[in-house]
């Protein structure tokens, strides 16, 4: 046997932070002769925290890339704990390199199948005073819905997302794509937003988190 990869290098230590245990010291320990009953608790911890673990990734250091291979497409990882989950979804960003803003301009532009699930989001936004930007389908959409946005193009339209992008009228970008076509788009977007040091959301999950600090 050359080497042994139990694939626990970071899931460890998180769930260590996240419940208090040095997991990694116990099991040490444990494999030397300890007995797991004399080294601390062996039962579920009662928690009154969050713990959140975010991947960090290194686009930024990569000009023209948007996704990264083969399988390892993460370059390290970050915790975020807090009594409160949108805090700590925060913390965890901000770690992470993503600021999340308090205030400004969201652009959301979601695929059709999550089209719903983005209104209680944008009347999230709203209610924080953000300013919402959408393409087409989204503001009609949303209009539907209540939500008064501002209508912007798609990038072979006249109005750019990038134009808004490099003039710093946008602060946070929701984005779930689908499709050759408006893919072809969003890696553009990406692209501009990693150069810009841009807040980029990809999921609907991840945009709910978003909102609930």
């Amino acid at each position: 046997m050359i080497e042994v990869n139990p694939q626990a290098s970071r899931t460890v230590p998180f769930v260590s932070k996240a419940k208090m245990v040095p997991l990694a010291r116990i099991a040490a320990k444990v494999m030397v002769g300890y007995k797991l009953k004399d080294l601390g608790p062996t039962g579920e911890p009662k928690l009154s925290h969050v713990a959140i673990k975010e991947a960090v990734f290194s686009f930024d250091k990569l000009p023209g890339v948007v996704v990264l291979g083969p399988e390892m497409k993460s370059t390290g990882e970050v915790t975020g704990i807090d009594d409160d989950f949108g805090r700590a979804y925060y913390k965890v960003e901000l770690a992470a390199g993503t600021n999340l803003p308090l205030n400004g301009t969201v652009l959301i532009s979601v695929r059709n199948e999550e089209k719903a699930k983005a209104i209680p989001i944008a009347k999230k936004l709203s209610e924080l005073e953000f300013r919402i930007l959408a393409t087409r389908g989204m503001a009609e959409t949303l209009t539907s819905a209540g939500v008064k946005p501002k209508q912007c193009l798609r990038l072979m339209k006249a109005a750019h997302i990038v134009d808004y992008i490099k003039s710093g009228m946008i602060h946070l970008i929701i984005n779930v794509p689908k499709g050759k076509g408006p893919k072809d788009d969003e890696f553009q977007i990406r692209r501009d937003a990693l150069e810009y040091k841009l807040p980029y959301i990809t999921t609907i999950a991840a945009a709910h988190a978003a909102v609930k600090l």
